[in-house]
C-alpha cells in the first residue's frame, strides 16, 4: 500500500508539471503576441519552450490519465460487458498497456542514458544537454507500468485517495472507540 500511496504521489506531481506547462504556454505565448503587437519585441526561446511543454505535457500528464482511468480506450465492446467479463477485459488491456510501458520504458532508458553519457546540446535558440528532453518518458513509462502491474495482478492493492481517506477516518473512529472504553 505504501508503494502504491508513493506512486499516486508522484503521479499527481508530474501531473501538475504538466499543468504548470500549460499555464505557461497560455501566459508566453500571450506575452509574446502581445508585446508583437505592440512592436516591443519577441521573448528569446518562447517557440523552443512552447514545442517542449506540448511535449511535457503529453508525457506527464500520461501517468495520472491512466491512474484515473482517463486515458485512450476502445470502450465498444468493453462498455457492453458486464460482471466478470467486463473485470477480465479490463485487466487484459492492463495486460497489454504492461508490455507495452515495459518495452517503450526499456529503449527510452537506453536513450536517455546514452543521452546523458554524451552529454550533447541541442543548439536551437536556447542552449541545453539533450538529456533534458530525454528523462520524461522513462519516468512516465515507470508510473504507467507500475499501475498497470497493479491493476493487472493486484487490483485490490488500489491506492486511490478518496478511499485512503475513508480508511484513515475509519481507524480514528476505531482508535476513538477504543480509548473511550
Amino acid at each position: 500500500m505504501q508503494v502504491m500511496r508513493m506512486h499516486y504521489f508522484v503521479v499527481r506531481m508530474l501531473a501538475g508539471l504538466a499543468g504548470i506547462c500549460v499555464v505557461f504556454l497560455i501566459l508566453g505565448i500571450g506575452a509574446e503576441a502581445i508585446m508583437r503587437s505592440f512592436g516591443i519585441g519577441l521573448i528569446k526561446g518562447i517557440i523552443d519552450l512552447s514545442e517542449y511543454s506540448l511535449f511535457l505535457i503529453a508525457i506527464l500528464a500520461a501517468p495520472w490519465l491512466v491512474n484515473i482511468n482517463e486515458h485512450i480506450r476502445v470502450d465498444l465492446l468493453v462498455g457492453q460487458l458486464r460482471g466478470a467479463w467486463k473485470t477480465r477485459m479490463d485487466r487484459l488491456a492492463s495486460a497489454v498497456i504492461l508490455v507495452i510501458s515495459a518495452v517503450i520504458l526499456y529503449y527510452s532508458t537506453d536513450v536517455f542514458i546514452e543521452s546523458l553519457l554524451r552529454g550533447e546540446p541541442i543548439y536551437r535558440e536556447l542552449v541545453f544537454p539533450e538529456w533534458w528532453v530525454q528523462w520524461q518518458i522513462p519516468v512516465a513509462m515507470l508510473l504507467i507500468f507500475i499501475e498497470s502491474v497493479q491493476r493487472t495482478f493486484f487490483p485490490q492493492a488500489a491506492y486511490r485517495r478518496a478511499a485512503a481517506g475513508q480508511a484513515i477516518a475509519q481507524e480514528a473512529s476505531q482508535l476513538r472507540t477504543v480509548s473511550s472504553s
